[in-house]
């Protein structure tokens, strides 16, 4: 395929070359400014959750053993560097917020000018993708896990998209670059293991439609995905051989491999429920030219026989589908996982428009359709702006967060420096906004609802609890039942070991509708006796209607 935009001269090109490179900064500089303005949103509790466990493992604390999420570590580690040269707290998370959006960016764009698509193309997909990429009813704006993931998974497409090909036998230049984007997609798979799914998915696009169609290409395709294949097996092995030596084989396992099953149920009605209204969700819908445009670039390629990019493309939509339906819980927020697909699709379609748009409007009317579909979603995207963080997280979670928020800054004016609290709920803000270390090594009251965990991961909080027995408790109102449930729903009923030795220790575990919280402080504290924290047990009767959303 001819790209109208490539030069030939040097000094042309390395002018050329700066430009991109100019561009591509100025783009990030936006991400940078526009992230600035949820900078103090009250955060998400996966976000704490991260930063909090991140924290911990700082002071020393093991991972799986000590502090405990269903998560493989990269994301807690991601944390730990950023806390490392950030600090604790919310320079942290916007540095990872921006910089993951950089390194997504920076996928994007080589990865839609690679296949012959050109730098036009490169440079419309990441406009596209920067302009999308904070997405207020896609929770876009803050680093979730989907953030940490899509930077991986966007390098190890474009990567497969540049890899060097030759007919001549001798050259394995191929091994050194199938070896890297094994190490990347390893990299996204210790994000979320699911996303062993794209790998699996391009390696059936590359084998069954391999460069210029020949069994002797695709027996090279064969050879690169073992290769890619081994270095994300011996990652793995590698990972449960460390924590084999360092005796949490047993948690591991049941963390990787038995817990998902109570957490998701029957992965194969998960996935046919997601080809229903999950398929294309009212959040997507701000992104609908992206979609139109990706549909109509596929079916030209397909027709006038550049297909083989497409069929990678095809590749990680299902991936992509796969991994979002697999769980079977359709958080907004999960289907970032589609913005870089779909920044790269629409992309590709304007160069495919100019084979089918009669010469004297190639040059411009594809441009015209992308300048449109930009328009229409700035006015979607440019107007929340003008919200406050705190309406903006009032928009994408309720008022849950918010009202978190502020009790957590109640609590801070009145609790000693050296007071301590725990938090009888799914809301790790609390230890992250009052910048507290939490007693206990389990965060979503969900793991202590059931599963194959709950009896260890509750004896074990009821002993950290005897142990350093908290100045104050804080009862997420909404975790207390008449029965114990979970996943979702998750509350413990009167039954539950963890809910009776609260009551025990420290006030009346009972359900309450008028309230969200309630705290409670150490009988025979020092806490006990303050007035400020006597005046706000009174007050709590301001956080009603607090609907959490447990995403």
């Amino acid at each position: 395929m001819s790209d109208q935009i490539e030069i030939g001269s040097f000094p042309q090109r390395s002018a050329s070359e700066r430009f991109v490179l100019l561009f591509l900064l100025g783009l990030s500089c936006f991400i940078f400014v526009a992230r600035l303005h949820t900078y103090n949103e009250p955060v998400e509790h996966d976000i704490t959750t991260a930063a909090v466990i991140a924290n911990e493992m700082r002071a020393g604390r093991h991972y799986y053993s000590e502090v405990w999420e269903n998560k493989p570590p990269a994301v807690h580690i991601a944390n730990v560097i950023a806390q490392d040269l950030f600090g604790y707290g919310r320079g942290s998370i916007y540095a990872l917020n921006v910089g993951l959006s950089i390194i997504t960016l920076l996928g994007v764009y080589v990865a839609a000018s690679s296949s012959g698509m050109g730098r036009t193309a490169g440079l419309w997909a990441a406009v596209f993708w920067t302009v999308i990429s904070g997405d207020l009813d896609l929770q876009a704006n803050q680093p979730n896990l989907e953030a940490f993931m899509n930077g991986p998974i966007i390098w190890t497409f474009a990567l497969l998209l540049r890899q060097p090909r030759s007919d001549n036998a001798s050259d394995k230049s191929y091994i050194p670059w199938s070896i890297a984007i094994g190490c990347v997609l390893a990299l996204a798979s210790f994000y979320k293991p699911q996303c062993a799914i794209y790998g699996i998915c391009f390696a059936i696009a590359l084998v069954a439609y391999p460069p210029e169609l020949s069994s002797k290409r695709r027996k090279q395709a064969v050879r690169e995905f073992l290769i890619i294949a081994t270095v994300g097996a011996a990652a793995w092995a590698a990972f449960f051989a460390y924590f084999s030596v360092t005796g949490r084989f047993q948690i591991l396992y049941t963390t990787m491999f038995v817990y998902p099953r109570y957490y998701s149920g029957n992965v194969f009605i998960n996935l046919l429920s997601s080809l229903g209204r999950h398929l294309y969700p009212i959040q997507l819908q701000v992104i609908s030219p992206l979609i139109f445009l990706t549909l109509v670039g596929g079916i030209i390629a397909w027709f006038k026989g550049s297909r083989r990019p497409w069929v990678l493309l095809i590749a990680y939509a299902v991936a992509t589908q796969v991994t979002i339906g697999i769980s079977g819980r359709f958080y907004s927020h999960y289907y970032q996982l589609w913005l870089p697909f779909f920044a790269v699709g629409a992309s590709w379609a304007m160069i495919q428009l100019t084979h089918v748009i009669r010469e004297q409007f190639a040059a411009w009317l594809p441009q015209a359709f992308a300048v449109i579909a930009l328009l229409f979603i700035l006015q979607s995207e440019l107007w929340v702006y003008s919200m406050s963080p705190q309406q903006w997280s009032k928009r994408e979670y309720g008022n849950v967060y918010a009202a978190s928020e502020e009790l957590a800054n109640e609590i801070k004016k009145f609790l000693a420096p050296n007071e301590t609290l725990y938090v009888f709920g799914s809301e790790p803000s609390f230890y992250f906004l009052t910048n507290r270390r939490p007693p206990v090594g389990f965060f979503f009251i969900q793991d202590a609802a059931g599963g194959p965990l709950a009896g260890e991961l509750t004896t074990k909080a009821i002993n950290d609890l005897e142990r350093n027995p908290p100045d104050l408790v804080i009862l997420m109102n909404d975790v207390i039942g008449e029965k114990t449930t979970g996943p979702a729903p998750a509350r413990l009923g009167p039954e539950h070991p963890l809910r009776a030795w609260v009551s025990q220790h420290y006030c009346p575990v009972a359900i309450n509708r008028n309230a969200a919280f309630s705290i409670c402080a150490r009988p025979g504290s020092a806490l006990e006796k303050r007035k400020a924290y006597q005046d706000l047990v009174t007050e709590l009767s301001i956080y009603r209607d607090v609907t959490p959303d447990d995403n």
